[in-house]
């Protein structure tokens, strides 16, 4: 009887461990490709022609921050700052085309 209980408790615990595992490699993963995409410097031209597309999409905005995209399609993701206080998320294409523009609630 004390065997069975055992072993009861013993295989969840055996599998619940096995899950948790396989889970943290995946996470590991996912996490170290996106870091790698969004980590990326961008060159001094590169970001400055984010910025100027960007407050051509936010007037009188001022911008915060540049990054290379990792959402899909966006090659660049420009955070600017409006007049009004206001924070825009704007995307960018490879040719510094905005493809959206969402307000940052």
């Amino acid at each position: 009887m004390r065997k069975l209980r055992t072993k009861r408790v013993i295989i969840p615990t055996v599998a619940v461990v096995a899950a948790l595992g396989v889970g943290s490699v995946a996470w590991a993963t996912t996490a170290s490709a996106d870091a790698d995409t969004a980590d990326r410097a961008l060159p001094a031209a590169e970001r400055a022609s984010a910025e100027q597309a960007a407050l051509g999409a936010v007037s009188g905005g001022t911008v915060i921050d540049v990054e290379a995209g990792d959402d899909g399609d966006a090659a660049y993701e420009v955070e600017v700052r409006a007049a009004d206080n206001t924070e825009w998320d704007v995307d960018l294409d490879a040719g510094f085309q905005v493809l959206r523009k969402t307000a940052d609630n």
